[in-house]
């Protein structure tokens, strides 16, 4: 179990990713808030590098080039980026994510050195329960205060990658086709 979180934007240092299974105990790991910013551009759906402007920016002066950023569950390398003028290139489809369309005022995670992880190993379809405590100069948010939420494993890192750039007929994501139909794609594996 990984976790991504932006800062609430109080007195809050960092947080703990708490998890358990049923109702074992909880185990707490420390975790730093990720720097984020929304998009005040959309993202269209394409293979290609996209160019977006950047909003609502915390910490984004972290981030560096090669590094990476999720928004809505899609992976996506930071090519470059300029906060002075919240200027971000970002490439598409990385790891086993493939390009989805996002729009204005979705928040994207800068997320490379900033993520909870729980290094217990759970078999596939366990429930582990999980949640994310900040933490103050006066301490931990109790677990009672904090809302759970369930994730059941699916072994996300066993499963094959997904093709990428796929093109039909030699367009990303048409709208549609006619005529014969031509497929590529770009082989990707682990």
């Amino acid at each position: 179990i990984t976790s991504i979180a932006a800062a609430p934007g109080g007195l809050e240092i960092d947080y703990e990713l708490a998890t358990r299974v049923g109702t074992g105990n909880w185990v707490s790991t420390g975790a730093d808030f990720a720097p984020t910013a929304t998009l005040a551009t959309a993202i269209v759906k394409t293979n290609d590098r996209v160019t977006v402007t950047l909003a609502n920016m915390i910490n984004v002066g972290e981030v560096a080039p090669g590094t990476a950023a999720i928004i809505n569950g899609e992976i996506f390398r930071v090519d470059a980026i300029d906060i002075t003028d919240g200027f971000c290139m970002l490439a598409r489809g990385c790891v086993d994510t493939v390009p989805a369309a996002h729009t204005i005022g979705d928040r994207v995670y800068f997320y490379q050195d900033h993520i909870g992880v729980d290094k217990t190993e759970y078999a596939a379809g366990v429930v582990v329960q999980t949640q994310l405590l900040s933490r103050t100069g006066a301490g931990t948010l109790s677990v009672n205060a904090a809302p759970v939420v369930n994730h059941t494993i699916t072994q996300r890192r066993e499963r094959p990658y997904p093709p990428g750039k796929v093109l039909i007929n030699g367009i990303a994501y048409p709208q549609s086709i006619t005529g014969l139909l031509s497929v590529s794609w770009a082989h990707r594996d682990r």
